[in-house]
């Protein structure tokens, strides 16, 4: 596994079934992968993992975003027998790979944005429980909460940071002119990842 790449997880908890349900997905978590405390070359990222991790500096480390824990830092081994998939950015520059740990870097100790789960969940919903510019509200006061984040969203921001794409929106224009928009990284779910052509999917043996 190499820094930076993202890594999705088929969760067993009764959300994680609700979120699998909704998205229509396998996948229900996101995190992202750091490397180890020993090979990460930004000094001040070190000093910072230090603070919310104490373990061994040769373990495997990732940082996610859960529910009931907020942003945190765990041993990849944590999620050695969940069913993952590895999805790993096409042609990241070393330097962007850096960046983007780094950004995700600075969510770590904040709390979980229950409000933007339950707005993107709302959304993506067949049906309609409250009207669009309801939900759109939500999500404009999620983005406004600096404080709190969610895991896709998370590691969304973080390559946009360095403008690195995901999976852009499809605009239809007339004489069958298309154009590509980037998405705010509010509206991406785990699945994303995996319909991205600009990751490559590895399956771990």
């Amino acid at each position: 596994i190499n820094p930076a790449d993202v890594l999705l997880i088929a969760g067993r908890s009764r959300i994680s079934s609700f979120i699998q349900t909704v998205t229509q997905s396998t996948w229900s978590h996101a995190m992202i992968y750091i490397g180890r405390l020993n090979q990460i070359e930004n000094e001040s990222l070190r000093i910072t993992i230090k603070q919310y991790y104490h373990g061994s500096p040769n373990t495997p480390l990732v940082i996610e975003s859960l529910l009931g824990h907020g942003t945190i830092i765990r041993p990849l081994s944590t999620y050695q027998d969940e069913h993952i998939r590895i999805c790993r950015p096409r042609g990241l520059k070393h330097q962007d790979a850096n960046a983007v740990i780094n950004e995700v870097s600075q969510h770590i100790g904040k709390d979980y944005n229950v409000t933007h789960i339950v707005a993107l969940l709302l959304l993506l919903i067949p049906y309609r429980i409250l009207p669009t510019k309801w939900i759109m509200k939500l999500f404009d006061h999620c983005a406004k909460n600096s404080m709190e984040v969610i895991c896709s969203s998370m590691i969304a921001n973080a390559f946009n940071h360095v403008d690195f794409p995901i999976l852009p929106e499809v605009r239809q224009h007339k004489e069958n002119h298309q154009s590509l928009v980037k998405r705010h990284h509010v509206l991406y779910t785990p699945k994303d990842f995996d319909y991205s052509p600009f990751f490559a999917i590895i399956k771990y043996p």
